[in-house]
C-alpha cells in the first residue's frame, strides 16, 4: 500500500481489526484512530486536506479509506452525504460528486474529487447473518465492526480453541461455552431489562472463555487481538471480513477502480 493511502477508523477495536487484516495481506498504511465517528471529518481535514499541495499534483494522488459504523437512525445515504459534504466544503467546490456504489458489496462507496486528485473509499459496517443470535440481532441498535468479529468468533472451531485452554481448569467444553455466550448470559441481561448489544455479546464471550483468568488481561485490545489472530489462523477470515478486505484492496489499486465499480 503506497504512502499516500490513509485509513481512518472510529476507535481501538476498529484499529486492531484493520491492523490485523492489513498485516495478513502484507499491506502497509497509516491507520488513524479518530475517537468516534464525530471526529472523522475533522481528522481527515487536518491530516489530509489541509496539507494537500497547491496547485494539486497529478503525480501525487491521495486515497482516503474510511471505516464507519452505522448508528441507529443513520442510513448509508446519510453517511455518504456527511462525508461528501465535508470534503466538498473543505475543498470549496460546487461540483456534483455522487457516490459510486460497489457492484458486489453494497456497503462500499467511492468518491473521486478530480480537481485535487483525491479518491475517497467509504466502508460502512453492516449486520452479519448471525443465526446463533437470532433472538437478539433485531434489537441491536447499530451496525458495528463488532458484527464482523462476532461472525468469526462464534465459529465452533474458534470457540474450541478457548475450550481447550479451559480443560485443565474446569469442565467447560465448546458447547457449554457457546451456550453461555449466545444464550445464557444475554438472556440474563434481557431479564433485567437490557437489550444485549454487540459489545455485550463480546463481553459474554470474554466471561465464558475465562479470558481474564487465563490471559490475565482486562485490556479490550488484547482480547480483540487474540480473537483476530485465531480467526485468521483457524477460521474463515476471508469470508467473514470480505467487504473490509475488498475496501483495503481497492485503496491499494486506486484510482483504477473500473473493474470493481459500476
Amino acid at each position: 500500500m503506497s504512502a499516500n493511502v490513509k485509513i481512518f477508523v472510529e476507535g481501538p477495536t476498529d484499529k486492531t481489526i484493520i491492523e490485523k487484516l492489513t498485516k495478513e495481506a502484507s499491506l502497509k498504511a497509516k491507520i488513524h484512530k479518530c475517537k468516534g465517528k464525530r471526529n472523522i471529518n475533522s481528522a481527515i481535514n487536518k491530516i489530509v486536506i489541509d496539507p494537500l499541495p497547491y496547485p494539486p499534483q497529478p503525480d501525487e494522488p491521495t486515497t482516503i479509506l474510511i471505516f464507519r459504523d452505522r448508528d441507529g437512525g443513520e442510513t448509508q445515504e446519510s453517511i455518504c452525504k456527511s462525508i461528501n459534504d465535508n470534503l466538498k466544503n473543505k475543498i470549496n467546490t460546487s461540483e456534483r460528486i455522487p457516490p459510486i456504489q460497489h457492484q458486489t458489496y453494497s456497503n462500499i462507496y467511492k468518491f473521486y474529487y478530480k480537481d485535487i486528485y483525491l479518491t475517497t473509499i467509504l466502508h460502512i459496517s453492516e449486520r452479519q447473518g448471525l443465526s446463533e443470535l437470532k433472538e437478539y440481532i433485531d434489537e441491536f441498535s447499530n451496525a458495528e465492526i463488532e458484527d464482523y468479529i462476532l461472525a468469526g468468533a462464534l465459529e465452533d472451531r474458534i470457540i474450541s480453541r478457548f475450550s481447550i485452554e479451559n480443560e485443565s481448569r474446569c469442565e467447560f467444553d465448546q458447547n457449554i461455552v457457546k451456550k453461555m455466550i449466545v444464550s445464557e448470559l444475554p438472556l440474563l441481561l434481557k431479564e433485567h431489562g437490557v437489550n444485549p448489544q454487540q459489545k455485550d455479546i463480546l463481553s459474554a464471550y470474554m466471561f465464558a472463555t475465562r479470558f481474564l483468568y487465563i490471559k490475565r488481561s482486562d485490556d479490550e485490545k488484547c482480547f480483540i487481538s487474540i480473537l483476530m489472530d485465531r480467526i485468521i489462523k483457524h477460521g474463515n477470515h476471508k469470508e467473514v471480513f470480505a467487504s473490509i478486505i475488498e475496501a483495503l484492496e481497492m485503496a491499494v489499486n486506486s484510482p483504477e477502480l473500473s473493474e470493481v465499480i459500476v
